[in-house]
């Protein structure tokens, strides 16, 4: 190892390694001098052709807009993404012809880069490779009427033979810091609101397509598909990579991304966006394994003030499916589906134990009736759990209508009678034996989620228990009891037990209304 380490030592000192390591060093100078002079040259450029570069740019935009575009003030960014050429403009505004009606500024940034092609900038043309907007407000404004301040963008000239070679001016990066993005749209009363930390994105072009991977770190104020019921995700933060692809043929826009972060959670989203005049379409389908509050707290507050009423204790499988129309007023089309296994379930009534079942959740349960809470449902399917230790089965549970919510379905239960000492903190009644079986179809209404007016219709059949009833010292054996619910009242079909020593049987109908 010394005579290692040794010779490592004489050969950085010798000659012939002092000699390149000299020549190294006068290379690195000399890139460092040339990058200096480069950027220097870039500078003296600037200032020579200021007035014409801008003059150029207000014209590159100008010719693409129907509107007025205003720059406060602009410098050279020295070194700031060379070998591009940086421009810096301060204080710019955008805003549509129509601003003194509506009085929204599209885009009011304090600082925007434009980064040029220095080939291209020496050809006197302005070819801009790359655009970071810093402390901005993007505001984009749809009226009642259908105006939108986003028309300020002119449509693109069909190529003719004459320009058809000639390359149009594309933006190949796109960089947002610090800016505050808001869709606001008086037609279908939704507003959208992100608080923009960080975008990135390069986006690659195939003639009139392009696709990107958009990395967003953003505050989302609002995510509001009808702004009377409230936003979805509001004031979550919002974090991961979105892969986005446009079909100009198609007027497209298609979203997807694995694991991106809401919050805490992690979600898979597969989402599309029609942008044709004609076509306002969009579909939104998201994923995820969450705990029941942090979901129910990503819904608008409409749906959220109800489902925080209950709780499941461990996480679950959640579907979301939103479909709807960017300028239709009202909600969208909603269907949620979890699938929730062995589980504990908190309802007002109580706690459910060893819960499983298939749960939807929709707002459109009669088809053509609308998208409201009138018209909105949530269906129980293969419902199996126990309450106070009582085995519970419903093999379908429907509650319509959650404005008036009724709840409609079947349970059956099975169990040993010596179960129902565990309910009651009063020991009033001692169970021994004996077996229970039940099997009712039930209608209820509820009301501020609590069972209220309930209806049954089936039989209850208690065979062969024994108890001790503790006030009056009464113990009775054998006891079998059979209750038949109708709608019009409670019918006791039959009474069997045996009193000392002798049984004694009772089949004659009793009804009780």
């Amino acid at each position: 190892m010394k005579e290692t380490l040794h010779r490592i030592k004489v050969f950085f000192q010798s000659v012939g390694f002092k000699k390149y390591a000299k020549r190294f060093g006068f290379f690195i100078l000399g890139l460092i001098a040339l990058l200096l002079i480069a950027c220097g040259g870039l500078s003296i450029y600037f200032n020579r052709n200021k007035a014409e570069i801008v003059a150029k740019i207000n014209t590159k935009i100008n010719e693409n807009i129907n509107g007025k575009f205003h720059i406060g003030d602009f410098q050279y960014k020295f070194l700031a993404g060379f070998p591009n050429f940086t421009l810096a403009l301060k204080d710019v505004e955008l805003k549509d012809n129509k601003w003194n009606t509506h009085k929204h500024t599209l885009l009011k940034a304090k600082e925007i880069e434009v980064r040029l092609n220095v080939v291209s900038l020496l050809q006197k043309e302005i070819d801009i490779h790359k655009i970071l907007i810093n402390d901005a407000q993007i505001y984009i404004y749809k009226a009642p009427d259908g105006y939108s301040n986003s028309n300020i963008f002119k449509p693109k000239k069909k190529k003719t033979p004459e320009n058809k070679e000639k390359p149009e001016t594309t933006i190949d990066q796109i960089d947002l810091n610090n800016v505050r993005f808001t869709i606001d749209n008086h037609v279908g009363h939704k507003l959208f609101d992100f608080e923009v930390a960080s975008l990135k994105s390069k986006v690659n072009y195939d003639d009139d397509n392009w696709q990107t991977d958009l990395f967003l770190d953003t505050q989302i104020n609002s995510l509001a598909f009808n702004t009377v019921h409230g936003s979805f995700a509001k004031q979550k933060r919002l974090k991961g990579t979105l892969h986005v692809t446009y079909a100009s043929d198609k007027q497209k826009i298609d979203v997807k991304t694995d694991g991106l972060k809401i919050g805490t959670d992690s979600f898979d989203i597969v989402a599309f966006f029609n942008i044709g005049k004609s076509n306002s379409l969009f579909g939104i389908n998201i994923g995820t394994t969450i705990l029941w509050q942090n979901a129910s707290n990503l819904l608008s507050g409409n749906i959220s003030s109800k489902l925080n009423r209950f709780n499941i204790k461990k996480p679950i499988d959640v579907n979301c499916d939103i479909k709807g129309d960017l300028n239709a007023e009202g909600d969208p089309k909603i269907v949620v589906q979890a699938i929730i296994k062995d589980n504990e379930l908190s309802i007002p009534d109580g706690q459910l134990n060893d819960c499983s079942f298939k749960g939807i959740f929709t707002n459109n349960f009669k088809t053509k009736e609308g998208f409201t809470d009138a018209n909105s449902a949530v269906i129980l399917s293969r419902f199996s759990a126990t309450y106070e230790n009582i085995p519970l089965k419903i093999p379908q549970l429907s509650i319509n209508n959650l404005e008036k919510p009724i709840a409609t379905g079947t349970v059956s239960s099975d169990f040993d009678v010596s179960k129902l000492n565990e309910i009651s903190n009063d020991k009033w009644i001692q169970f021994t034996e004996g077996h229970a079986t039940a099997n009712l179809n039930f209608q209820f209404d509820i009301v501020d989620l609590y069972i209220n007016k309930p209806k049954f219709l089936g039989n209850v059949n208690i065979t062969n228990t024994s108890f001790h009833f503790i006030p009056k010292n009464v113990h009775a054996e054998k006891v079998s009891v059979q209750l038949e619910f109708t709608q019009q009242a409670l019918l006791i079909k039959k009474i069997a037990y045996k009193h000392k020593k002798i049984p004694f049987s009772w089949k004659e109908k009793s009804t009780i209304s």
